[in-house]
Parts: C-alpha cells; structure tokens; sequence
C-alpha cells in the first residue's frame, strides 16, 4: 500500500515489468513457524520468486527489489557469487534502502548470505568460513532460513566447529560471520547458555532478541544481546504483568528500535495467552 493505495508488486503469471522474465511464483516459507522470506523497509519490497526466461529458455530463481514502482533483479541462479561459486536456490531477501541481503545455496552445495543491490555483490559469508571466535574455528551450518535484519547486515543463528561451542549468534558482515554470543556464555543473573530455542531471531539496529534454554535445560527465556549488553525480558514460570507466570513461548520474537514484542502462554493469570511488549532501558 502507497499512500493508502493497493499496489500490486508481482504475482504468479505476471511478467517482469520491462522484460520478458514470467515468475511462476512468489517463494514462501515451507515452514508455518517461519514467516514467509519477503523483505520490505519504508520504500521497497525484496522477494524470491521461481521464473521463467523465454530469452535464455530456462527456468530458474531470482531475487528482485521492487521500489517506487519499479523492479529490479538483484541475483539470478546460475549467475556468479561474490566467493566465486555460482548463486543456486535463494530465500530471506531483507532490504534496507537500496542494499538488498539474501541467503543462497551455491552450486557447490554451501549456504552463503549476500548483500546485493545497487552496487556490486559482496559476500557476508559463507558455511566453512572462518570465524573470529574461538579463534580458528569454522561456521559449519548456518542455520536460520529467515534472519532478522541488524545494523550491519543479517543476523543468523549457526553452528561452529570447535570442541567448546556448538552454537552462536552471528552477525553477517562485510567481514564476514561476527559471533555475538554463543552457547557457553554467561546469562545475567546466573547460569549459562546451552542452546538457542529457535531458528528465528529478532533484530533491530544492534539488538538481537532470542530465545535461550539455560545450562541445566531446566529454564527457557527470552533475552536481548548486543555486543555489550546482555538483558533477560522474561523466562518461563516467572511473574507475568497480569499476574500468573510465564509458561510457554511463541518462538519468534520481533524487535523495533528498544521494543521487544513476544507471544506466551500464562499459566494462572487473568489470561490465557498474552502479547506482551518490553521496552529495553539500553
């Protein structure tokens, strides 16, 4: 909607405005508990959609930017990634301004996130990349299949090998993979983390919201990370604002500027199921 007015972007049969490329459809999550891989900011739309080039007489994928009625393809199978490799199936496009950032399979078989856009494509890394800590291991999976969009670049949730940490945060750069914590880490007001509870994450500038089963796998909570702040918003079996406790969590968490949105479950309370919003201090 623009200016109050239904504007259509694309849709299965449609052509590209401007070219003969027809999608055959608009790639969604095959996962109810992700939501689907379309990427919107104030003034454009990122989508992954299967298409059909009577051009070049093949099917294939793309990510297109669709912006001030306009669209533009960012990345089409086939054609050469930033690592050298070759783009194959792609899902997640996130768009902020002009910058587009995409999660793709290359045909070597690796997963890789991608910033593309008006300027050249540049790598934000890659599954087999090396990480900055502990220093010399290795991203082996990234895991999430739709990240959240932080003030560097998407951020995701993957396994490194290494024999003390399993599993972390990243945050993907220019640099590549930035861990921003990771299984092993100390949790405010006691204990440590064992594992992330889910693949989905929200981000917001700096930010990152998850939620985290402690050491002894005897708590689950949901807090916010950034690289120098650590905050609990909530755990199960805790006090709830409308009294009770907390019991069982939606797993996706959603963040805007210092807000925090998140669904749960209330055991006791004067609801059954609550939305619930956290207003963080920093």
């Amino acid at each position: 909607s623009r200016a109050g007015v239904l504007e259509l972007v694309t849709g299965t049969g449609l052509a590209i405005p401007g070219t003969s490329i027809e999608v055959d459809d608009v790639l969604f999550s095959d996962s109810s508990l992700l939501p689907a891989p379309v990427g919107t900011d104030k003034r454009g739309v990122a989508f992954a959609a299967s298409i059909t080039d009577p051009d070049d007489f093949v099917a294939s994928y793309a990510v297109y930017l669709a912006r001030a009625g306009l669209v533009h393809e960012v990345a089409r199978e086939g054609a050469l990634a930033p690592n050298g490799e070759h783009y194959g199936r792609f899902g997640a496009p996130l768009v902020k301004g002009t910058r587009v950032f995409f999660r793709t399979e290359t045909d070597s078989g690796r997963v890789c996130f991608v910033r593309g856009g008006s300027a050249s494509p540049r790598g934000l890394g890659c599954e087999g990349d090396t990480v900055t800590t502990p220093v010399g291991s290795t991203l082996s999976t990234i895991e999430s299949d739709v990240p959240a969009l932080g003030s560097r670049g998407p951020v995701f949730r993957g396994q490194v090998f290494d024999l003390g940490i399993n599993e972390c945060l990243f945050s993907a750069t220019t640099r590549g993979p930035v861990p921003v914590v990771c299984s092993g880490d100390l949790l405010p007001y006691g204990g440590a983390i064992a594992d992330f509870q889910t693949t989905v994450i929200g981000a917001s500038k700096r930010r990152i919201a998850s939620f985290v089963d402690d050491v002894d796998f005897a708590r689950t909570g949901l807090y916010a990370f950034s690289d120098r702040v650590r905050v609990r918003i909530a755990v199960n079996d805790a006090p709830t604002p409308l009294g009770g406790t907390y019991s069982v969590f939606d797993p996706r968490p959603s963040v805007f500027g210092k807000t925090v949105a998140f669904v749960s479950a209330v055991v006791g309370g004067s609801s059954q199921q609550a939305l619930f919003l956290a207003v963080l201090r920093r």
